[in-house]
């Protein structure tokens, strides 16, 4: 994301792609994916069919919940127009979703109620095809989640490790020797 001169408002999702002379110019993905507010955390995935598939979030008008200003998740199919991803929004913020790469799971970041503070917690949700509505989202317990924040989940490809960003005690401490580190954490799961 950036929010560059030329782009459709606030922070905006870009594309670019490797070729043998190296990386090409940054794209924008277009006003009818961006908007004048922020989008951010894009995951891309191709379905059964093909299509490429987009999930990001934004704060753009119009979401969950009508006049706020929380951010929600949103889809694209092919570069498509934006579409707010049912199942997975609530007034709360939900935000930075990372789908796997099969589009059976995602997991993303939400203040919603159920988690254990104010503070984002990582929370997942699944679906029996990639065309499937997606189940409840479910909170991830502890030793995931904790009254710290967590953040920016990330599934490696073959979904049996997550990558995210905590401030639970043991962090470590920013330059400013007072703000704790959002440090990173992995865990793994069985197959």
């Amino acid at each position: 994301m950036s929010a560059r001169p030329g782009g459709c408002g606030g922070p905006d999702i870009y594309v670019t792609r490797l070729d043998h002379d190296g990386w090409r110019d940054p794209q924008n993905l277009g006003c009818s994916i961006n908007s004048a507010a922020g989008e951010a955390s894009p995951s891309l995935f191709t379905d059964d069919a093909g299509h490429s598939v987009l999930y990001f979030s934004s704060t753009r008008p119009g979401g969950f919940e009508a006049g706020g200003t929380d951010s929600d998740i949103y889809f694209s199919v092919e570069f498509g127009p934006a579409q707010l991803a049912p199942g997975l929004n609530t007034a709360n913020e939900d935000t930075r979703p990372n789908v796997r790469k099969d589009g059976l799971e995602v997991v993303f970041d939400s203040t919603r109620a159920g988690g254990f503070s104010a503070l984002p917690d990582i929370w997942t949700a699944t679906r029996a095809s990639d065309t499937a509505g997606w189940s409840a989202p479910i909170h991830l317990d502890a030793p995931i989640n904790t009254v710290a924040s967590e953040s920016r989940a990330s599934l490696s490809w073959d979904g049996l490790t997550m990558v995210f960003g905590s401030t639970r005690p043991g962090s470590e401490l920013a330059p400013d020797g007072v703000t704790i580190s959002n440090d990173v954490y992995v865990v793994t799961r069985e197959p």
